[in-house]
């Protein structure tokens, strides 16, 4: 049978990859339109939080589907010629395919794997900004979100895994 992944634990970090950034949420980043460009992403490390009652996995809480909707983080970008940095919120807006359990449930819910790679947001607060040469007022970065890719940094579970 299958062999399982590693169960995602409380306090587990999330990494959000650097690059690349695109405009729609989808495996291959879809290009964004010039003169902004694919985004650079620098997003603080952040725990996701694990909301099992009774489940334990390492003697610590599991991390069940849709705890991470919950998670979020702060981080700054840039993106094409838009290089004086903005700032903005990260969250996850899709678990990838591999990162639900298919068959073992706790308090009733999947439980998330590390697996591959999650579907990350980005929505600029405070926007990059382009300064045109000349005496002129900069330009903010037109793009509203930015789509990226985050993964679970296991180092807390290397023991248990389910399926």
């Amino acid at each position: 049978g299958p062999v399982g992944d590693f169960c995602v634990v409380d306090q587990t970090m999330v990494l959000v990859m650097m690059a690349p950034w695109g405009v729609a949420p989808s495996p291959v980043p879809v290009p964004v339109p010039p003169p902004a460009g694919p985004a650079t992403i620098i997003a603080v490390p952040m725990p996701i939080k694990g909301s099992a009652k009774k489940v334990k996995v390492v003697g610590k809480k599991a991390v069940l589907d849709g705890d991470e909707k919950k998670w979020k983080t702060m981080a700054v970008y840039m993106s094409g010629l838009y290089v004086i940095p903005g700032m903005g919120m990260c969250k996850i807006s899709m678990l990838g395919m591999d990162q639900k359990t298919k068959t073992v449930k706790a308090e009733g819910k999947a439980m998330v794997l590390k697996g591959s790679n999650c579907v990350v947001e980005f929505k600029p607060m405070l926007k990059a900004m382009y300064q045109p040469p000349g005496p002129v007022a900069p330009q903010m970065c037109p793009i509203p979100m930015f789509y990226g890719q985050g993964k679970f940094l296991e180092l807390t579970n290397l023991k248990v895994k389910a399926t």
